[in-house]
């Protein structure tokens, strides 16, 4: 091809297209990528991975840019929102000196953002054909995870967690289950709502239809009671718009009595459902209230800026430990305390992290990104609008998902909602708010500011991978007991992770099963302002025990229990650290204590540690009994 032919847009445009919709579409298969090789190969393979195609879809995006005929860039509400969001968690992590701006978070971000005005240009642009061939790609990625489920609930493949049978290509009922319902909607709208006079349109509905029920057979057996919420409010908003729902409840309901006979059913039917939810499995609802409380308490204290992008868990596990330490009946919260992971609520999660101008802005994208929506007026057909109708349908579920969960800390269904925001803001064919007027000089600097932010982020990326790998070989290290080998690894790859929490966690735990106490407390300390692990801090009081420094030792054992309460083994310790220090009384109280504990999860461990307990106790009567 001469280059000539890329002097008219037109004419490029249509390679183009082609090109950027064939990437898009790779994006959609990191909800099957898993990687072994890697430390949490689950997770982290999806996000390599979908960074990778992302590196690619960019700098298409790019070229596109620098040759295409437009002289400028037309930027709407929502995208001036949603690059604000970013900038905003960036700028906000220059007081964060925990965490670097190429943080991989950060980088997904970036990418995400990326997602969604390449989701935006496509929807608005691409041909018909093309962009149902993207749409069937995004099915058929979510039709296998379904299978695969079953395959799973039934014997047929293994899940990637020893605690559940069904768990798809994620680690956990909960995300696997979350990223099912947010592509059920789009299933339904495009079965329902698209037309199917020819052959190839009727395939294409039947396989939607299929993709949806073949995710109503799984979402059950994930036992996640989110999805389930989540899948109703998606398919409702389907069927409303299906036949008509809002016009007949106008006719039907003509009387304030229909009214109020309806609404009070509904007001009942919903209590009953919360109510059968919350006892259905108990404990771990009042696991997510506890965590709400924390965080309530967190955005409190930092309501403005929040506490910074990635620094939730380790500030969880401070706000828990002080809340436990507050109390003086803590049995009844402390079997359902947790160590912070995750927010189980994604609005209290930013406002935490970043502050109430953060949440604003977040409901900003939203809220502008779901008005009026339709079609755009060059684009108005049965297939576009049943996707933006999918599209409307998926965004809700995955934002009630989101008020019981975790979806925006997993790669494909972060994927998903930037996915859905693009087809969204080009379906409300929005005003414009700014336009950038290019010429040709700052069309060249434009590019290269693309060129030269995309190489500052992931200049780092292939030494992260690496990383990750030699990581996974130094935890197998540890395993076997080969202490020196597997901190020889880990030396070699700490410039690369040393921000990474639970690196410097394992890092620390092994100098301290090695005896190399001092440089255990060096990592375990830094480890301690990234992650909140009540191990973390059994470890690093390990420390201090054997260099006789009994102060901290004892402070790091009380964090450790105060964390979470429920857990035995760090007053274990405490009792022999008293013993070790000759504060007989203290080991005493604290052994009747333990024995007196509630087990939560019974095991080998806590019967060997009650019967320590009752050794010091004994030893008590021993000690008395010769003093007589």
């Amino acid at each position: 091809m001469n280059i000539k032919h890329f002097k008219t847009y037109s004419d490029f445009n249509s390679r183009l297209v082609f090109f950027l919709l064939f990437t898009f579409s790779l994006l959609f298969i990191s909800s099957c990528i898993t990687m072994p090789d890697l430390r949490n190969g689950v997770t982290m393979g999806k996000r390599f991975y979908f960074i990778t195609i992302s590196l690619i879809l960019s700098g298409l995006v790019g070229i596109h840019l620098l040759i295409s005929g437009k002289r400028g860039i037309k930027l709407s509400l929502t995208d001036i929102l949603v690059i604000v969001y970013l900038g905003y968690v960036c700028l906000r992590l220059l007081f964060v000196s925990e965490v670097a701006c190429d943080h991989i978070l950060v980088v997904e971000l970036f990418f995400m953002t990326v997602v969604y005005f390449v989701s935006k240009l496509l929807f608005a642009k691409a041909g018909e054909g093309p962009y149902k061939v993207l749409i069937i790609i995004f099915l058929l990625s979510a039709f296998y995870q379904a299978f695969l489920g079953l395959q799973q609930l039934y014997g047929y493949a293994p899940s990637h967690h020893n605690l559940f049978k069904v768990t798809g290509s994620f680690f956990n009922p909960a995300p696997y289950a979350g990223y099912l319902v947010a592509v059920f909607p789009m299933g339904l709208a495009i079965y329902h709502l698209t037309p199917s006079q020819s052959l190839p349109g009727r395939l294409f509905r039947y396989l939607a239809l299929a993709t949806s029920l073949t995710i109503l057979l799984t979402i059950p057996a994930t036992f996640s009671r989110a999805s389930w919420i989540a899948l109703v409010a998606g398919t409702l908003l389907i069927y409303v718009k299906r036949f008509e729902l809002k016009n007949w409840i106008t006719l039907h309901l003509n009387t304030a009595v229909k009214k109020i006979a309806v609404l009070s059913f509904a007001v009942i039917l919903v209590a009953g459902l919360i109510f059968g939810l919350f006892y259905l499995k108990k404990e771990s609802a009042l696991g997510r209230l506890l965590a709400w409380e924390v965080t309530l308490h967190i955005i409190r204290d930092n309501p403005v800026w929040g506490t910074g992008y990635t620094t939730y868990n380790h500030v969880f596990g401070q706000y828990q430990a002080a809340l436990f330490r507050s109390m003086e009946q803590v049995e009844a919260k402390a079997m359902v305390a947790g160590k912070g992971e995750y927010a189980f609520n994604e609005l209290f999660l930013i406002a935490a992290e970043g502050g109430l101008i953060g949440l604003v802005i977040f409901l900003g994208i939203i809220f502008s990104a779901v008005r009026r929506p339709g079609t755009p007026k060059n684009v108005q057909t049965a297939l576009r609008s049943a996707i933006s109708t999918g599209a409307l349908g998926g965004i809700t579920g995955l934002l009630v998902f989101s008020l019981f969960s975790y979806p925006f800390s997993i790669t494909p269904l972060l994927l998903n909602f930037y996915f859905f925001l693009g087809i969204l803001a080009a379906s409300n064919d929005q005003k414009t708010l700014i336009h950038i007027r290019l010429n040709k000089i700052s069309k060249y600097i434009f590019f290269a500011a693309i060129i030269a932010t995309i190489f500052a982020l992931t200049k780092s990326l292939p030494g992260k991978y690496l990383a990750m790998k030699t990581w996974k070989t130094a935890s197998q290290l540890k395993r076997f007991g080969d202490y020196p080998a597997a901190i020889a690894s880990m030396q070699n790859i700490l410039p690369v992770l040393d921000q990474n929490g639970m690196f410097m966690f394992e890092y620390g735990q092994i100098l301290t099963l090695n005896k190399s106490y001092e440089k255990g407390i060096e990592v375990l300390e830094k480890a301690s302002k990234l992650v909140s692990d009540p191990y973390l801090y059994n470890s690093l009081g390990n420390c201090y025990q054997a260099v006789k420094n009994y102060k901290k030792a004892e402070a790091s054992y009380l964090h450790a229990f105060y964390l979470i309460p429920h857990k035995f083994y760090p007053r274990y310790l405490l009792v022999k650290l008293y013993e070790e220090m000759g504060e007989r009384e203290k080991a005493v109280a604290l052994a009747q204590q333990v024995l007196t504990m509630k087990v939560k999860v019974p095991s080998t461990a806590i019967n060997e540690i009650r019967e320590e307990m009752e050794k010091v106790l004994n030893k008590k009567n021993t000690y008395h009994e010769k003093a007589r």
